[in-house]
C-alpha cells in the first residue's frame, strides 16, 4: 500500500511542483535535468548487489535493449517532454485531468494491439471518457489551447508506454527496464536540445533560490526517479489497465494541489468534464478482473497496517 500511495502522491504534484518553473527553463532542459537526476537515483539502486550491480546492465541481450531504448525515446524523450509543455501552456489542474485520460486509451490501444479484452462495460466508460475530455478540451470553443493539445500527445504516448513496459517485464526486472529506457530515453532529448540550439543548462537562478530547487529536487528524485520504481513494480504484478489505476485517482489529488498551493480556479465546466472522466476510467478499470485482485491487495496490506 505504501508504495501505491508514494507513486500516486509523487504523479499526482507534478504538474503543480514544475509550473512555477516554467517561467525559469526550458520545458526540454528541465525534463532532461529531472531525469538525469531520477536516472542516478535508479542506478544508484541497481548498483546494490542485492539488485545484480551495474554490471548486469552489460549483459542485456541486444534485442531487449533496442526494446527499452524505444520506450526511453517513447516516454521520457516524447511523452513528458509533451506533458512538460502542456503545463507550460496550460493550467497544471487541465493538464493533470487530460493526461490522466490514459487508461482510455490503454484500453483503446490495448484492443488495437489485441492484448485487451472488450465489453460493453468498457465502451460505455470510453464514452463517458472522451466526452469528459472533450468538454475539457472544447470549453472555450472549438480551439483547444495549446496546451491541451500537448496533454493529449503526452496521454496516447504514456499509454502505448504503459503497454509495452508490461511487455518487457516479461524478461526483464522493473529496475533494468528504467535505467535503460531512461538512459536512451535522455539520450534522446540531448540530442534535441543539440540540434534544436536549445540550452543545455539550467538557469542558474533556479540552484540559487530554495524553492525552485526544492521542487526541481523534488522532481527529480521523487517523480522520475523513486515513482517509476514503484510504478513499474506495480505494473509488474498487475495488468497495464489495473496498473493505471493510479490515473484514476491523479486527476482529483492533481486539482486539489493546484488550487491549494497556485490558487488555480476550477469551474463547474472543468468539474463536469472531471466527473465524467472519473466514471468512465472507473467503469473501465472496474471491467478487469485484475482489478478486482489489485483492490483485495490494497485491502490487505491495510489489513496489515
Amino acid at each position: 500500500m505504501g508504495y501505491f500511495l508514494l507513486t500516486l502522491l509523487f504523479f499526482s504534484s507534478m504538474e503543480v511542483v514544475s509550473k512555477p518553473l516554467m517561467g525559469m527553463a526550458d520545458p526540454f532542459t528541465l525534463t532532461l535535468h529531472r531525469f538525469f537526476i531520477g536516472f542516478l537515483v535508479l542506478l544508484s539502486i541497481k548498483a546494490a548487489p542485492s539488485h545484480g550491480g551495474i554490471g548486469s546492465l552489460l549483459r542485456v541481450p541486444f534485442r531487449r535493449l533496442l526494446y527499452l531504448a524505444f520506450l526511453g525515446l517513447l516516454n521520457t524523450s516524447f511523452s513528458m517532454s509533451c506533458l512538460q509543455l502542456a503545463v507550460l501552456n496550460g493550467t497544471a489542474s487541465q493538464t493533470a485531468l487530460i493526461f490522466c485520460s490514459n487508461p482510455l486509451f490503454v484500453f483503446l490501444i490495448g484492443g488495437a494491439l489485441q492484448r485487451e479484452s472488450r465489453n460493453l462495460r468498457r465502451w460505455a466508460g470510453i464514452l463517458l471518457g472522451l466526452v469528459g475530455i472533450g468538454i475539457v478540451l472544447f470549453s472555450n470553443g472549438f480551439s483547444p489551447k495549446r496546451g491541451d493539445l500537448f496533454a493529449l500527445f503526452a496521454a496516447l504516448s504514456f499509454a502505448l508506454y504503459i503497454l509495452l513496459s508490461k511487455r518487457a517485464l516479461k524478461g526483464s526486472s522493473p529496475l533494468e527496464v528504467n535505467v535503460v529506457s531512461f538512459f536512451f530515453g535522455l539520450l534522446g532529448i540531448l540530442l534535441f536540445l543539440l540540434f534544436t540550439g536549445r540550452p543545455l543548462l539550467l538557469p542558474p537562478d533556479l540552484f540559487l533560490k530554495p524553492k525552485p530547487l526544492a521542487a526541481f529536487l523534488y522532481l527529480g528524485i521523487g517523480v522520475s526517479g523513486l515513482a517509476y520504481l514503484t510504478f513499474i513494480k506495480t505494473l509488474e504484478r498487475f495488468s497495464a489497465l489495473s496498473s493505471s489505476v493510479i490515473f484514476f485517482l491523479k486527476p482529483a489529488f492533481a486539482s486539489l494541489f493546484a488550487v491549494v498551493f497556485l490558487s488555480e480556479r476550477v469551474g463547474p465546466i472543468f468539474g463536469i468534464g472531471l466527473f465524467l472522466l472519473l466514471w468512465g476510467s472507473l467503469l473501465v478499470i472496474r471491467s478487469d478482473g485484475a482489478f478486482l485482485l489489485f483492490l483485495e491487495k490494497v485491502k490487505g496490506s491495510w489489513g496489515e497496517e
